[in-house]
């Protein structure tokens, strides 16, 4: 068991059973929904909801939540949760939370049994080496090159691709939207690094936010700088930003702090919307086009994946790919 592991309920549907039992009667009653709370019983509650779950009429269980806080899990359970949206979660970001002992992660307790938990933290790309696995990771710190050796033996081999996340080229404008990880000329400096020591490399351009670096100057900039790192690819999925509701909230709290007055003019042309795109998109997608093809640069998301996901036995020849 992990002893760092903490659950706990912040909140949750008074009468959850009663919610759900009204909700589900309102489905196969022509009465209305006073004189179903009427003749709903503990009894009829609990036999009907076992009928709701044998017919597999499950939908009426929506409406009820259950808010948990769960501290002391893997990040790679964290992510994956996040990832296939079962449910609402709220993750802590590492966007904004400085990477320290916060973040935990899980030792199997097989190693720990082994009494090899120190190998298992130092040891994960060795292991990648050795068995001569394809490794890609996203990044917004130069601590990669902590590992350049080892990502140059397995690049030797099968591929490594580094991708990192570069939206703007100011680096004090970058110490604001991103505090707590290296500045976009630090990133740019690692690239070239990467690139000196044959490392493929993908630029993610991703999310540009509207009235904050969506100028052509900003993209000019970082597409030069792309250039000059030979990256093979720029990934960008639209000159702009989504925001879920949740992320909403907490940009425009962020707008009110470091861009006064901004917040109002985003809620005048966006409103609650998911997608945002920057006023100036059309043509700002064009020079990103433009730029990318006549400098040999891949720009198209699919294409990029697929190169993510086929790479090339080195030593047999042979290529192969994971789909």
């Amino acid at each position: 068991m992990n002893d760092l592991l903490k659950v706990k309920i912040l909140a949750h549907t008074p009468n959850p059973e009663e919610v759900i039992a009204q909700s589900a009667k309102l489905c196969y009653s022509k009465v209305g929904v006073d004189e179903i709370m009427e003749k709903l019983t503990p009894e009829k509650i609990e036999k009907f909801l076992a009928h709701l779950v044998e017919i597999g009429h499950e939908s009426p269980l929506e409406h009820v939540t259950f808010t948990f806080a769960i501290e002391g899990i893997d990040r790679t359970v964290s992510h994956q949760l996040v990832r296939h949206r079962i449910a609402s979660y709220s993750q802590q970001s590492q966007r904004y939370v400085k990477l320290d002992e916060t973040f935990e992660h899980t030792t199997p307790n097989v190693v720990k049994e082994m009494g090899m938990t120190d190998e298992w933290h130092e040891d994960m790309l060795e292991i990648l080496d050795k068995y001569n696995f394809v490794f890609t990771l996203i990044t917004k710190s130069d601590l990669v090159l902590r590992d350049l050796d080892l990502l140059k033996k397995i690049n030797e081999k099968t591929k490594c691709v580094v991708q990192m996340t570069i939206t703007t080229f100011d680096d004090e404008l970058c110490r604001i939207l991103e505090p707590n990880v290296c500045v976009t000329s630090r990133r740019i400096e690692v690239l070239n690094i990467l690139h000196e020591n044959n490392i493929p490399t993908i630029v993610w351009m991703t999310p540009i936010l509207p009235f904050i670096n969506d100028n052509e100057e900003n993209i000019m900039n970082i597409l030069k700088a792309c250039k000059k790192a030979n990256v093979y690819g720029i990934m960008n999925f639209g000159i702009g930003l989504t925001l879920r509701e949740g992320d909403r909230e907490y940009y425009y709290e962020k707008l009110d702090s470091y861009f006064p007055g901004l917040k109002n003019r985003y809620i005048r042309r966006y409103g609650n919307c998911y997608e945002l795109p920057v006023p100036d998109e059309e043509r700002l997608n064009k020079l990103l086009v433009s730029y990318c093809t006549a400098n040999n640069i891949e720009y198209r998301p699919d294409r990029l994946f697929k190169y993510l996901y086929t790479f090339k036995d080195k030593i047999c020849g042979e290529e192969l790919s994971i789909f």
